[in-house]
């Protein structure tokens, strides 16, 4: 497959989790929900998840454990759903022995269960409830840099969303979008 090409001379790989490797299958209406409650009760412009991330950070942290208790919910319905993405099987053909890990804003338990049914094993895994900020804030590519110790120049992140990207991008860490691998 041509776009595994690009990947060769990297040493180690972080992937991104849902809509890489699987495709949760998940209900997200709840949460969507409970960010709207949100919204009108802190009076803020503010119609997903993503965007209480982004535009309102403060606003998040004081209501992330209700919404990550929201979310442990709905994923823990899609780890019997899920549905692996075709390319994941050529995926771990190409990664065979390489080091790899998961930075994701699934929660840790929801990728580690999912990927040990799979009998795969990443070195580490940074879910979006083992850091205050999910991505793109830094926390959690930074302490799994830390965690790998390599050169980020050495390092690819495969994800599928401009949140990766622009996580990747902060750290200097080369990035793919998996798109790309699957043409």
């Amino acid at each position: 497959m041509a776009g595994f090409a690009s990947l060769t001379g990297y040493s180690y790989f972080i992937l991104d989790f849902d809509n890489v490797l699987v495709d949760l299958q998940a209900d997200w209406s709840p949460v969507k929900l409970e960010v709207g409650h949100i919204a009108m009760k802190e009076k803020i412009d503010a119609s997903n998840l993503t965007e209480l991330v982004l535009y309102y950070p403060e606003i998040y942290i004081k209501y992330r454990e209700k919404l990550n208790s929201i979310i442990r919910r709905i994923e823990g319905s899609a780890i019997e759903k899920h549905m692996w993405k075709k390319l994941h099987k050529k995926l771990w053909g190409f990664l065979n022995e390489e080091p790899w890990s998961v930075l994701s804003n699934n929660l840790h338990f929801t990728v580690k269960t999912i990927l040990s049914r799979e009998n795969a094993f990443p070195e580490y895994i940074i879910g979006r409830d083992d850091v205050m900020l999910p991505k793109p804030y830094p926390e959690g590519m930074r302490r799994l840099l830390k965690l790998i110790g390599r050169s980020p120049s050495s390092i690819i992140y495969i994800g599928d969303s401009i949140l990766d990207e622009k996580t990747a991008k902060h750290f200097k860490v080369p990035f793919i979008n998996i798109t790309s691998l699957e043409a």
